[in-house]
């Protein structure tokens, strides 16, 4: 599985900064991306149903990335322990 730039560019704009990444792992679409209602260097998780407009603790889009892989992992597995219990 691989991050895929989706930023849709303005053409107006030269410059092309990404400013959304996705991740699909089947079920799930994992979206690292900002939002105009943010300041400019927040980045936000979507991954729905868990997360939508999340904001990450971390700057750096590479540690963004590694932290909301981190915080679905952890959803999945209270998820599952959940389940767990019930089974």
């Amino acid at each position: 599985m691989e991050w895929k730039d989706i930023t849709t560019y303005s053409q107006s704009f030269a410059e092309r900064i990404p400013d959304e990444w996705e991740m699909r792992t089947g079920l799930f679409r994992i979206c690292v991306h900002r939002h105009v209602n943010y300041s400019p260097n927040i980045w936000l998780l979507t991954c729905e149903p868990f997360f939508y407009r999340k904001e990450l603790p971390r700057k750096d889009i590479a540690k963004a990335k590694t932290c909301a892989i981190a915080l679905v992992m952890r959803k999945l597995l209270e998820t599952f322990r959940k389940l767990e219990k019930v089974a």
